[in-house]
């Protein structure tokens, strides 16, 4: 049996239509960009929620599947949209999944309480039953594709999937086929102990929530294979297994791996980081002014003045520290440094718990900096809530001099590696440095630090960041573009894990990426 591209099942879509028949928008966001190597050769399948609504359906078959063809990019691959209500789908993602599971698994480290805007985890038992309900439709979803045409393995995306696997592979088994299943998780996994000091704070609903959790834990160990970015991630999985959920043994495999049996099924557990789409960041892509009117009349004046050019590209999400780089940014301020902060960061999640309230206090706070610091009708932080396309958002990268990625906690965080590449068209002693809070990219750059321009800081420690900003550092070397440019290309990391899937399930099939 020949597998080559995989059928994909993510929650987002790589194409939401918008209507007026081919008006449609290709999405730029990392998963889409990581399995873009798959989505040229005709045969890649991808399973996803139909974002688009009544304009999807419109150009949907009777079979829900779209053929989508983009000559000019090479793009060629079949999508099978998964139709949902908005109610379910709304609790399952907007309350479950963002307003329960992605606050509980970024606490690698209980400190990122002391974040103001950090919410409390909300859990429903309905929303996790909603949540188990819209993973079952994938599921099925997933089955027919799964049945429809030449065998290929299937590889689910990040959290709000965790349980597919378990009923899709026991389906497929007693159909008698034996389909390699690989799932990865795009954001952190958190400790059982900060986990614990989370759920027993709450003694009337505990017993729920740790059922929930371990329904989800379970749900993932379907899967053949399990990647996280980082081997402290899967540390903290296999740790949170074995707590929660019984009859489950853990193999340490010594080659940096785990194996994890229940049930009668072994998961593979394994890191392996992602990466960046390198051939996208030409001269040509690099080179070129930035398009966006009002970025570049702040630039331009800034050069022009003589001020450092700070920036911040990410969505606002309290898991980004935005909050506490503000406040760094006012002590720096204080202390006479002289910037034009320009943040790129487009709203998100509206209707989830916290989210709201963030934007609430990042606004007020960019105000009060603002009338405290402007002179002359210069405001020193300028925050833009609309995204910035490609290639601005590099041009701006490159233009910094310090690029801030100040997470509280960060499954990977690509906007470094985007930093250090766009910084590859400058001339080393004009290049910029990028100011890097706790993402799992600092556990794949081991070895490279403030000589090569990338600034470690804990934006909780405000005092102590604000030092650290402010004594000298090199701006992106040579060794470090070098490195990301050899070794981080998303295409290896998208290929590696297809093979370790295929050696994982048994078969030796290469992958084709």
């Amino acid at each position: 049996m020949s597998y080559r591209s995989p059928i994909i099942v993510s929650n987002r879509s790589p194409i939401d239509y918008k209507g007026n028949g081919d008006k449609h928008g290709f999405s730029i966001g990392g998963l889409i960009q990581a399995m873009s190597g798959l989505l040229k050769d005709g045969n890649c399948r991808w399973v996803c929620y139909a974002g688009g609504g009544e304009n999807d359906w419109a150009q949907c078959d009777t079979n829900h599947r779209i053929r989508y063809q983009e000559p000019n990019a090479g793009y060629d691959f079949t999508m099978k949209k998964v139709f949902i209500p908005k109610s379910p789908i709304h609790d399952s993602y907007s309350k479950f999944c963002n307003g329960f599971l992605w606050p509980i698994m970024h606490l690698t480290h209980p400190d990122v309480f002391d974040s103001s805007t950090y919410p409390w985890p909300d859990f429903d038992i309905a929303d996790m039953e909603m949540y188990r309900i819209v993973n079952k439709i994938f599921s099925t979803a997933t089955l027919e594709e799964a049945l429809q045409g030449k065998e290929a393995p299937i590889w689910l995306q990040d959290y709000h999937l965790m349980m597919v696997s378990r009923g899709l592979k026991e389906t497929l088994s007693n159909l008698g086929k034996d389909v390699p299943i690989g799932h990865f998780i795009h954001i952190p996994f958190p400790s059982t102990e900060a986990v614990e000091s989370i759920i027993s704070t709450d003694i009337s609903d505990n017993a729920r929530k740790r059922n929930a959790i371990r329904d989800v834990l379970t749900g993932v160990l379907g899967a053949d294979l399990l990647g996280f970015h980082t081997r402290g991630y899967a540390d903290n999985f296999v740790g949170m297994a074995d707590a929660y959920i019984n009859g489950l043994a853990v193999h340490d495999n010594g080659d940096g791996t785990y194996s994890v049996d229940y049930d009668n099924h072994s998961t593979r557990v394994i890191a392996q980081p992602i990466g960046v789409d390198t051939e996208r960041f030409t001269p040509e892509n690099l080179d070129g002014e930035i398009s966006n009117q009002q970025i570049k009349e702040l630039i331009d004046k800034a050069k022009s003045d003589g001020r450092d050019i700070f920036s911040g590209v990410e969505r606002l999400d309290y898991t980004k520290g935005i909050l506490e780089r503000l406040s760094i940014m006012e002590r720096l301020l204080e202390s006479g440094h002289d910037f034009q902060y320009i943040g790129i960061a487009p709203l998100s999640r509206c209707e989830s718990p916290g989210y709201p309230e963030l934007q609430k206090q990042v606004s007020g706070r960019v105000e009060y900096i603002n009338s405290k610091y402007s002179q002359n009708g210069f405001n020193p932080i300028e925050l833009i809530t609309e995204p910035l396309d490609f290639p601005d958002n590099v041009r701006l990268m490159r233009d910094s001099d310090k690029l801030f990625v100040t997470s509280l906690a960060d499954g990977y965080n690509l906007v470094v590696l985007e930093g250090i590449l766009a910084n590859k068209v400058r001339q080393n002693r004009d290049r910029g440095s990028i100011i890097v809070g706790n993402c799992g990219c600092l556990d794949d750059l081991k070895g490279f630090g403030s000589e090569d321009g990338l600034v470690k800081i804990d934006p909780l420690d405000i005092q102590g960041s604000v030092d650290i900003i402010g004594a000298k550092s090199n701006g992106v070397s040579e060794r470090l573009i070098d490195h990301v440019h050899e070794k981080k290309d998303v295409g290896a990391w998208c290929g590696g894990f297809l093979e370790a899937l295929y050696q994982t399930s048994g078969s030796m099939q290469h992958a084709s990426v």
